[in-house]
């Protein structure tokens, strides 16, 4: 196989056949998905079976309950392909994706592909059937059965990967690689497979990107918006408090800040703090308002204080990065 999918199921039987159903729907057909069954309660497990029973090109994994990352982390650990896809069970890809990857990887030569979400997916379309009562799983915008021209496909290459990041709206660039999602990401399983995931760490993209674009990575980037992100309720992102959230970012950013101003140049380093940490802090410091509950405001402000004796709040590389510092400490000082 050339391509090994990472799928992580975690009580997705509402799920799979939309996303089950997107990886049939393929164009390219050389590839395998490493189905791991985290300990679901429902019947994600025997629906993964079924389809290893009917296509051979599944393979499932079935553990006790360990968390998303340790599901992706024995899934990388069994990939043999040349290339490396992680997919999220609600979710769902473009009829072309693999197949515009993999012809651009191998012709461009690059350590990676990344490509779009489809914003009117998510911002307009699900809304809009949410607001009247309609079915929103398993909808499909007329965007997904569009045919691409391969050889009118715009893209921008780079032999820097972490130069094009951007995981905020105060930086606008063509081509940018955006967010620090592994989902928009085709890998060559090379510059992944010793990345591991932290177990037990939501928000996990954010410290483990950040890890992959530590050493110059070359990336080909297009603006195709390929990918499909359903906003599950049940999903780790939306069930998280807002005080665990927070800390969980903000301990992301501890283990990166680390990774970046011990094995890097300050260069780079300013680059990692103004294009990912910094963006992504400001986001998250206008959600502390909505930290009700007084025990976490406490666990907030605790991690807050822990990360300000660190000195990573110090670096005021962006034009909003006093703003957000003080949102942060006047935080953790209302909440002592």
């Amino acid at each position: 196989m050339k391509i090994d999918i990472i799928l992580p199921c975690y009580n997705a039987e509402k799920f799979l056949p939309t996303s089950m159903g997107a990886l049939f729907a393929q164009t390219y057909t050389d590839w395998r998905a490493i189905c791991v069954n985290d300990g679901s309660e429902d019947g994600t497990l025997a629906m993964l079976q079924s389809y290893a029973q009917q296509d051979s090109r599944i393979l499932v994994v079935d553990t006790p309950r360990g968390g998303v990352s340790r599901a992706r982390n024995l899934a990388v650990s069994m990939s043999e392909a040349d290339y490396v896809y992680f997919f999220d069970a609600d979710d769902f890809i473009h009829p072309q994706t693999f197949e515009i990857a993999i012809r651009l990887i191998e012709r461009e030569g690059t350590d990676m592909v990344t490509f779009y979400r489809d914003s009117f997916y998510r911002n307009v379309g699900l809304r809009l059937r949410r607001l009247v009562g309609l079915q929103d799983v398993g909808w499909k915008p007329r965007s997904y059965y569009r045919k691409y021209d391969f050889d009118s496909i715009k893209i921008y290459n780079t032999d820097d990967a972490l130069t094009r990041c951007v995981c905020g709206g105060q930086i606008r660039m063509p081509f940018a690689i955006k967010h620090a999602y592994m989902m928009l990401r085709f890998f060559r399983r090379e510059v992944i497979k010793d990345v591991k995931l932290i177990p037990d760490m939501h928000f996990e993209d954010i410290e483990w990107w950040s890890e992959v674009v530590l050493p110059k990575r070359s990336a080909t980037v297009t603006m195709l918006p390929l990918y499909y992100y359903y906003p599950n309720n049940l999903s780790i992102v939306n069930l998280e408090k807002r005080a665990r959230k927070t800390a969980f970012i903000l301990s992301g950013f501890i283990v990166g800040w680390g990774l970046y101003s011990t094995q890097t140049t300050e260069e780079r380093f300013k680059i990692w703090r103004s294009n990912i940490m910094w963006p992504i802090l400001e986001h998250t410091s206008k959600r502390l308002r909505h930290i009700k509950n007084e025990a976490d405001k406490k666990f907030a402000a605790d991690k807050i204080r822990e990360v300000a004796e660190l000195g990573i709040f110090d670096q005021l590389d962006t034009p909003y990065a006093e703003k957000t510092r003080r949102a942060f400490l006047e935080f953790a000082e209302r909440n002592s």
